[in-house]
């Protein structure tokens, strides 16, 4: 077995968004922020890893009551070939500005979260791979480039006619 430590270098100016999610403890990306981070893996059970391949991916989470229901990937990267660890390593990735269309969200019974998500590839055929994953948050804050042009709209009320039967008569 073995331990794997995901760290996300941080984005100080995106701190201030911070106040605006309450109980946020992950850190804040907004659209078009690269995102950095290292992988620590430590073979603490028998001293050594051998793995065929260090694959390190953002996939996006829809979770509808707690329950995930579907799983995206946004950007995948293999950050090592297969080899053996034998003492604790550190590896570095970064996802260049990915593509993020949806913001994180969480709704009364549904929620969209991002995770970064490191998988070692093992050797043998029964073992499962060994993964770990780390959640981060995207926002997209409105940003308005350009001034609304003036808009001009004719309004005129339409002539309506309509009888009312009453038991005095039509009106």
């Amino acid at each position: 077995m073995s331990v794997i430590t995901i760290s996300v270098k941080k984005i100080p100016r995106n701190d201030k968004y911070k106040p605006l999610l309450s109980k946020c403890q992950s850190e804040i990306f907004l659209g078009g922020d690269s995102i950095q981070g290292n992988v620590q893996i430590n073979p603490i059970k028998y001293g050594k890893l051998k793995h065929k391949g260090i694959t390190v991916k953002l996939i996006g989470r829809y979770a509808c009551t707690d329950v995930i229901s579907n799983e995206f990937v946004v950007h995948q990267m293999d950050i090592c070939d297969s080899g053996i660890f034998e003492k604790i390593t550190n590896l570095t990735f970064t996802f260049d500005k990915p593509r993020i269309q949806y913001p994180s969200y969480h709704g009364h019974k549904m929620s969209l979260t991002y995770h970064i998500v490191v998988e070692v590839k093992q050797f043998a055929l029964l073992s499962p791979k060994i993964s770990q994953s780390y959640e981060v948050v995207f926002i997209l804050p409105y940003k308005r480039t350009n001034p609304i042009p003036p808009i001009s709209l004719s309004i005129s009320q339409p002539s309506i006619c309509f009888d009312v039967v009453t038991q005095k008569g039509i009106y």
